[in-house]
């Protein structure tokens, strides 16, 4: 497994705000890493139930819960 390199653009930093209203956030850190995946199209892994949840509400299936099976 390679690591990936992808560098900052300023759609990405837009994704970043358009999840930080979706989730109601006054900041954008977890809509940084949720708006990276996206962008990549790669599934997102998190131990924060409440950012899981919110996430999932807000259509995206492709985050989840460190314990789901």
């Amino acid at each position: 497994m390679g690591i990936t390199e992808v560098p900052p653009t300023l759609r990405l930093h837009q994704l970043a705000l358009e999840w930080s209203v979706r989730l109601n956030q006054t900041v954008a850190y977890d809509a940084a890493y949720l708006a990276l995946a996206e962008s990549q199209q790669a599934h997102f892994w998190s131990a924060d139930r409440r950012l899981v949840n919110a996430a999932n509400n807000c259509g995206a299936s492709w985050v989840h819960y460190i314990d789901e099976p």
